[in-house]
This record gives structure tokens, sequence and C-alpha cells, in this order.
């Protein structure tokens, strides 16, 4: 006895759902072009897109702002001392005095000016030796707080990322990335009118509570939105191509506006954009197709991926380049301010090329990679942000520093681009293809790289100078070389359950009564 059996996926093809599609058309033709505009799958990527962008330029912004700002807090005024002269420099001023007055021309002597310059030659030179000495002290104890004030908003981020996970499940995308909104408001007015370094401590800790409702509400919202891979890749693309702008003109928007304008004027200006931008969410309506769906196949827990040891090899590649950049962003301006006396315009434009080559190469580094061992991108990659480091210390200008920081900017790329695919083969071949799971790892890694990087940064920066720190961080990289090729061919664990674990393809009709009886 031949049985027609209609599963879900297949539901459209069968007689009784043939005019299903239709009667959807028909229902979406009815909706006034508010509602189609307030469901348009187009403005909600733009949304999420632009959310990502001002997340990622508040994080970039600060950076040529707070070491500058630190440094002027602390040292409000740094008034010219006072020359004490001797009483030979005096009676030769009294003296000129005198014959100024009688309208009588008197020169000095020549072994009286000769003294005189002497002890103003020697009056430079003390002052000189004094200063420099200080203020080099000064920069070094300022570095440590500035790693710990950079360090707060991954370590804080770390902390809610699985909280804000549950609440997600709980509450919503939309409504939890609404709060995110209104968290990165409060921490960008906290940055704008804060004057102690306390008040700006909270606001980096705020910023991390509401990276953690953005980024996380966001990509769920898209993965819920967007069932097609393809149509789900391009999406999160646009968001990270937001990410990865932001990143670009927050260092340069961030140093001209505190140059020309003032400290708060750049953080008004993103208040303005993140109140709109909320606006523009609150507006939207997810598409009544984005529905969670539940996946039948267990799992892999996180302590079970966190003892593979290729998982920990492609993971450590990501936090190393990540733990590399988060040096340069604590330590870098206060070298330069200490050897280079730059703008804070130049401050701010030295961070520029390293996301604008990591976009750049993302972009164009797709087709490549498919060709190249992803092994050996990431081995390259590696190498190219290990090596600039040794790089900085020769810098004399602030525009030489813009070559290595390019060169640390195609690394990181060819590492991110090279890695987080091969993530997920690892978890194909070894973990019954737990596909949730990997961006938990990547954004662990990412989150532990941008807060231990600006700590241990002002801890060897003020214990082995701006050299020494720059030579660890290379030696670091080189390190972890040799372990990239093991992921040449990593064994597999568990194939046969990942393709057992599989769902075998949707059929429409099964002939086979007694294969059907058997399987029940």
């Amino acid at each position: 006895m031949t049985q027609i059996l209609c599963k879900a996926d297949a539901l459209p093809q069968c007689p009784q759902f043939a005019g299903a599609s239709e009667l959807k058309i028909e229902a979406e033709e009815k909706l006034s072009w508010f509602q189609r505009c307030r469901r348009s799958k187009s403005l909600l990527v733009f949304v999420i897109s632009i959310g990502a962008f001002l997340d990622s330029m508040l994080i970039s912004t600060v950076v040529p702002i707070l070491p500058q700002y630190i440094h002027d807090l602390q040292h409000p005024s740094h008034q010219t001392p006072a020359l004490h002269f001797n009483d030979s420099f005096l009676s030769a001023t009294n003296e000129t005095r005198d014959s100024q007055q009688n309208s009588t021309i008197h020169s000095l002597q020549g072994s009286d000016f000769s003294h005189f310059e002497t002890r103003l030659n020697e009056t430079n030179v003390i002052l000189s030796s004094t200063k420099e000495p200080e203020r080099n002290k000064e920069y070094t104890e300022e570095s440590t707080e500035l790693g710990i004030l950079f360090a707060s908003k991954p370590f804080i981020q770390l902390l809610v990322n699985p909280v804000v996970g549950r609440v997600i499940n709980e509450f919503g995308n939309r409504r939890m990335m609404l709060c995110g909104f209104v968290v990165m408001f409060l921490s960008t007015l906290t940055y704008g009118f804060g004057e102690l370094y306390e008040v700006l401590l909270v606001a980096r800790s705020l910023q991390g509570v509401a990276s953690s409702f953005t980024s996380i509400g966001g990509m769920t919202m898209l993965a819920d939105t967007f069932t097609d891979e393809k149509k789900r890749q391009y999406a999160m693309g646009m968001a990270l191509g937001g990410l990865g702008l932001g990143l670009s003109v927050g260092p340069p928007f961030g140093g001209a506006t505190y140059q020309y304008i003032g400290k708060t004027a750049p953080f008004l200006i993103l208040c303005a954009c993140i109140l709109i931008t909320g606006c523009m969410l609150a507006f939207t309506k997810q598409p009544s197709e984005a529905k969670k769906k539940k996946d039948g196949t267990k799992q892999t827990s996180m302590s079970k991926l966190a003892r593979d040891p290729y998982i920990m090899i492609a993971t450590g590649g990501i936090f190393l380049t990540c733990a590399c950049y988060a040096f340069l962003e604590t330590v870098l301006p206060i070298w330069m301010m200490e050897t280079m006396n730059p703008t804070r315009f130049q401050i701010g434009i030295v961070f520029m090329p390293y996301p604008l080559c990591f976009l750049f190469v993302t972009t164009l580094m797709g087709k490549l990679c498919a060709r190249l061992k992803r092994w050996l991108l990431t081995a390259i990659g590696i190498f190219l942000t290990g090596a600039p480091l040794l790089l900085f210390p020769f810098c004399t200008h602030t525009y030489h520093i813009l070559i290595p920081s390019a060169i640390m900017g195609i690394g990181a790329a060819m590492v991110d681009i090279a890695l987080l695919p091969e993530i997920a083969h690892l978890i194909d071949i070894r973990h019954n293809s737990a596909y949730s799971n990997v961006y938990a790892i990547s954004d662990i890694a990412v989150c532990l790289g941008a807060a231990i990087g600006p700590t241990c940064a002002g801890f060897i920066f003020k214990k082995f100078s701006f050299v020494g720190m720059m030579v660890c961080g290379a030696v670091i990289c080189f390190i972890y070389l040799p372990t990239v090729p093991l992921l040449r061919n990593p064994p597999v664990k568990n194939n046969l359950d990942t393709v057992q674990s599989k769902p075998a393809a949707p059929k429409e009709i099964v002939q086979n009564n007694n294969d059907y009886s058997s399987n029940s």
C-alpha cells in the first residue's frame, strides 16, 4: 500500500497547499505602505548596520581622546618655572635700566656678558634635564590607568554576554536591542560630560553592556529574519561592514573634533545619531516569517569545545591579532606624545590604516582564500601581525606609523578570513555541527584579546618601556606560528555522528510501506 507523506518542507508542493504562496502575496499586497515599510527587511538590515557602525565608532572615537584628556586632567597646567639669577646678573640689569633712564648708552663688558650667558645656559640645562625624567615618569604611570580604562569594556562584555543571551531568548531580539541603544546613549553622554577618571570608567563599562545587547541582538535578529543562507550571509556582511567602517572613521573623527571643537562635541554628535537610529529601530517591525526554529540536533557544550586543541589553536589566532591591536590602542598615543609631540588629529589618524586595510583585504581575499590553504593564510597573517610591531620603535615621524599600522591590518584580515571558516569546519568534523557555538567562541576570543591586551600593555610599558613591549608582542606571535601547521589536516573525531546527525533530504512520496513501518 502506497502512502503519500507531505512533510513540512514539502508543504508548498502538495495540492492542498498549492495556493498558500498566492494567499501570502495577496495578504502582503493588502498591507498599507506604512506597514510594508515597517516590515521591510532592507530597512532592518540598514538599522542593524548603522547600530554596529555607531557601536564601533564609539569604541574607536575615544582612542585619540582619552590618553590626551587624562594627561591634561592630571596635569592641568605646566607653568614655566621662574629663573633664579645671581647678584651679578641683577646688578647688570639694574645698570642697564639706569643707563636707559639717563639716556646714556652703556654696553655690557665682554666678561660680564659671557658670565650672564653661561649662567643662563646652565639654568636651561638644569630645567630641561629635570623636566624630561619627570615627564617620562608621568606618561609611564598614565599607561597603567589607560590600560585599565580600555580593558574595562571587554571585561564587562565578557561577564554580560551569557546573561544577555538568555534575556534575548526570553524577551526577544528587538526589545533587547532597543535596551542596548538606551545604554549606549547613556554611555555616550557620560563620556561627553564626565570629567573624572572614575566617571570615564563607568562610561566605558556601560559601553560594554551596550555592545553586548546590540551585537548579540542584531546578529540574532538577522539570523531569525533571513532563513536563506546566501541572503543571511549578505545581511551579516552588511552589518560587519558597518562595524569596520566605524573603526575606520572613529579615530580621525575623534581626534579632529577634540582638537578643533572640544571633548564634548564628538560625543554629542554620536548621541544624536544613536537617538535617530534607536527611533528607526522602534519604527521597524520584524517580519512575521522570522520565527525561531528549534533544532533537534544536540549541540556540543562550550566546555567540550574548550578542551579541543585544534579549536583552541584557531581561536588563539583570533585572540592574538586582537590583543596586538589592543597593545597599540593603549600605549601608542602615549609613546607618540612622549617622543613626537603630535597634534590630537595626528594621534587619531595613525589608527586609520588598520581598519581600512582590514576592510580592503576582507572584500578581496574571499576568492584567494578558496585557492590557498587556510592554515597557510593564517600563518602569513600572524607573521604580518607580529613583524610590524618591531618597526614601530624606529618611527621618527607621525606619518611613518601609517606603514606598520597598514601591514597589521592586512595580517589581521587574513587571519580572520581564514580562521572563522576553519572553526566551522572543525566543528563539522569533530563536534556534531554545533554551529551556534561558533559565534560565541569567536566573540569570546575577541573580547579576551581586547581585555587582556590593554591590561598587559600598561604593565609591560611601565616595566620595560615601549620598545620592550613591542618586542614582547612580536615574540609571542612568532612563538605561536609553529602551532598553525597543525590545522593543515586535523583528524576527524566524530565524522560518523556528524553525518548521521544531519537531517535527510525531504521526500514528498514514500512508496515502500515496509520501510516506513520499520522506521516508525
